[in-house]
Formats: C-alpha cells, structure tokens, sequence
C-alpha cells in the first residue's frame, strides 16, 4: 500500500493530434478524487522512434520508471481514456511481488475464420513499481528497438520471454475496458478503435459516456470551448465536437440510464 500522502503521478502518453482527449481525461481524473494529482504528458521525446511505429509516444512509456528516478509509483495511461472511478483505487492497488500491473491478452483471437496467437498484457493502462522496474533500460531499448522490429512488439505488449513480461502481474478487466461499458462494472474505459473514436468519427456505441465527460470538464472550465474550434480548424476533431461542449446532459444518448457519467462534475 503506498502512502496516501504521496502525490498520485499520472503519465499521458499523448501527442498534439489528442488535446482535448487528454484535456478530457485530466478533468475525469480530478473531478472523481480529492487525492494531490500530478500529471506528465509524455510526447515529443525524440527517441527516434516516433515514426517507426503504432503511435510516436507508444514506446515512452517505458521510460517512466527512469522518469521517476526508479523511486515510488507511477500510473501510464493513454490519452484516449476516460476515468469513472476514483483513480485511488488503481493507485492503492496492491502490486505484492510485482514490478507492473496491465490487463492481459487473451491467448488466442479468432478473426476472419483464422485463430491468431496473442498472449502478453496491454499496456495502455499500468501500475508501475519504479523500484522493481529498476532494470528497465529505456535508453538501450529504445536503441536496440530502432534496429529490431521484434523487439519493439515484445516490448510493448509483454509478450512471453521479453523484459516486460518479468515480474508482470495482472490488472482487473474493469480497469481497461477496451470499447466496452458497463455501468456496475467500468472503471477505466479505453477508446482503441482510432478510426471511430468517438472525437474522430461520431457514433460509437459508448460515445455518450466521452460526451458527457466533455460536456463536464467545458462546464467546469478544465477545457476551453475555442480549443475545441481551434482542434476541429486543424482537422483532427470532427465539427460536432463544439456543440457537444455545451449540450444539455438530458440530450446525450442513454443519459436517463448513465446520469452518474454526465453529472461527475465535482472538481479536486
């Protein structure tokens, strides 16, 4: 258990195509804990990695640990999240010999009538104990991961035989819930299908629950409005991001059944 006095330290990994996710994510954080939260957006890091791979922050992560001067805890989340709970309880959850929390992969995905092996965590969400992660040598990996495509995906998914698989432990499905929601059970919802993000492409299942956390953090004044019209003029936002800013909670979809989500307005 650590000390509750202790400052919660949150990651992002995130870049400049994802400012107001991020902005949104910070403020469903703070409006659910009165705990001191300090947040580092990991982005632009030059390791030489950011065009190599899945996103230019994906591999960051792993610096954290260093990051921290590989004392205390961390938590790694990415931009595309929002928080329901209060985020004490990832953050007082008990580690016991481990080194790092993630939700594991299934063993296996069947696709197209094809069974493909999986295995390994996701890593979008972690609970990281820098001092166990002492071994965690961001700077080699980063160099040898730039010659080693295989490499970089054993890494990132902690796949078995990889640095990151060692003293891994598992985290509760409820705190990564890969674009799925329910309400007696979510606690972490993750939006990873990148082309229907519900900021890029109106009409996920579950964007009623983003939209409330936008709606929640304009309201509060977390997030400026003129962002939001400054993203949509850059062309990574789609248009009807403004007026979602300032709906009424009673229009946004299935908000009669998810009143808890739009009206978690109560600041740090």
């Amino acid at each position: 258990m650590t000390d509750r006095t202790d400052p919660i330290r949150i990651f992002i990994g995130t870049d400049d195509t994802q400012g107001v996710p991020t902005e949104v994510l910070k403020h469903s954080i703070l409006s659910r804990t009165d705990a001191d939260v300090e947040f580092t957006e990991l982005c632009d890091l030059q390791t030489g990695l950011e065009h190599h791979f899945y996103t230019g922050f994906s591999f960051y992560r792993w610096g954290i640990p260093a990051f921290c001067n590989f004392t205390g805890r961390a938590l790694y989340l990415d931009a595309d999240i929002v928080v329901l709970c209060d985020i004490r309880e990832l953050w007082e959850m008990p580690l016991g010999a481990h080194s790092h929390l993630c939700r594991p992969r299934p063993p296996f995905r069947f696709r197209r009538w094809r069974i493909r092996r999986l295995g390994g965590a996701y890593t979008s969400v972690m609970l990281i104990d820098c001092e166990r992660a002492r071994k965690w040598d961001f700077e080699a990996w980063c160099r040898r991961a730039d010659d080693d495509p295989v490499f970089y995906k054993q890494v990132m998914a902690c796949l078995p035989g990889s640095e990151t698989a060692r003293q891994r432990g598992d985290l509760p499905r409820a705190f990564n819930d890969l674009d799925d929601y329910a309400p007696n059970r979510t606690r972490i919802l993750h939006y990873t299908d990148l082309r229907n993000q519900p900021w890029k492409k109106a009409g996920h299942r579950y964007e009623h629950v983003f939209r409330a956390a936008l709606r929640a953090a304009c309201k509060a004044g977390a997030l400026d409005v003129q962002a939001v019209r400054d993203d949509v003029a850059r062309g990574v936002i789609h248009d009807r991001m403004v007026g979602w800013c300032t709906e009424d909670a009673d229009s946004l979809p299935n908000s009669r059944h998810h009143r808890e989500v739009a009206s978690a307005t109560r600041r740090r």
